[in-house]
């Protein structure tokens, strides 16, 4: 899993690649706290188009980011999901917590061909 953190006026932004599984949990719930306690009630978004797989384990530091962006009025934005991500969420029963946007075969195709 990687990580990369960029911080905008009134949000913070983390792009995961990579599985999220119990491995790199650890490394995600240590990014995403210390991006919601740098930002006190904004809203921090986390990419996930690079993500092609996630466990229970391995979404379990979105969902305390999500809480703790809560409690400090902000918000946790999911965006750029595969399909699979998606359903994994649901499943697991934490989508409720998340701001959420899929993504979209458009963007995927966007993003694919700044890629190249």
């Amino acid at each position: 899993m990687d990580l990369s953190i960029k911080s905008d006026i009134g949000s913070q932004r983390l792009a995961v690649s990579g599985v999220i599984n119990s491995s790199g949990a650890g490394q995600l719930l240590d990014a995403v706290v210390a991006a919601c306690l740098q930002a006190p009630g904004e809203t921090l978004v986390v990419d996930l188009t690079g993500v092609t797989h996630v466990t229970r384990a391995g979404v379990r530091g979105l969902v305390i980011a999500a809480k703790l962006a809560q409690y400090q009025n902000g918000a946790l934005k999911i965006i750029g999901s595969r399909p699979s991500v998606d359903q994994a969420l649901s499943r697991l029963g934490y989508n409720h917590l998340f701001k959420h946007k899929p993504e979209t075969e458009e963007r995927r195709a966007i993003l694919m061909h700044k890629a190249s």
